[in-house]
């Protein structure tokens, strides 16, 4: 893993491929090859020598690596309503209060999928909240839902 702590922005285009190559759990050979590149050529761009082209970015695009917050900094999470655009430390307040509040009555953490619903839930619920007044009741019917309690 990255040694980028989960609040902190990675500064580098090179930083952020390298976090992005840990995420996917790729070695350097596996994203330079699928990007069309040699190992060391990544290490290049890792390294912040060099910057990919298009043809790069659009290849490993396909296997998950996330080319606007490689280019911006930026995540963006898919809702019903279209994109949203969150900061790295929103995501990352997010992610913590799931791993907090995702566990049962025993203190056990919930499943894997239920973890993921309640992070996808309560990113919708920031979408939605934008510009209107936020529903905390309705955010925890959903939460409910999500989590099956």
């Amino acid at each position: 893993m990255t040694n980028v702590k989960p609040s902190s922005k990675p500064s580098s285009f090179g930083s952020r491929l390298r976090e992005e190559r840990d995420r996917l759990q790729l070695s350097q050979a596996e994203l330079a090859s699928t990007g069309g590149v040699a190992r060391t050529t990544q290490h290049i761009y890792e390294a912040d020598v060099r910057a990919p082209d298009v043809d790069y970015l659009e290849a490993v695009r396909q296997v998950g690596v996330d080319v606007v917050y490689l280019l911006l900094g930026e995540r963006r999470v898919q809702t019903s309503k279209g994109m949203l655009v969150l900061s790295r430390e929103a995501l990352a307040r997010i992610f913590d209060f799931v791993l907090e509040a995702g566990r049962d009555s025993d203190g056990d953490p919930f499943p894997r999928e239920r973890l993921q619903d309640m992070f996808l839930t309560l990113c919708a619920f920031c979408s939605s909240a934008q510009g209107e007044k936020a529903d905390p009741k309705a955010l925890w019917s959903s939460l409910g839902q999500s989590t099956g309690t």
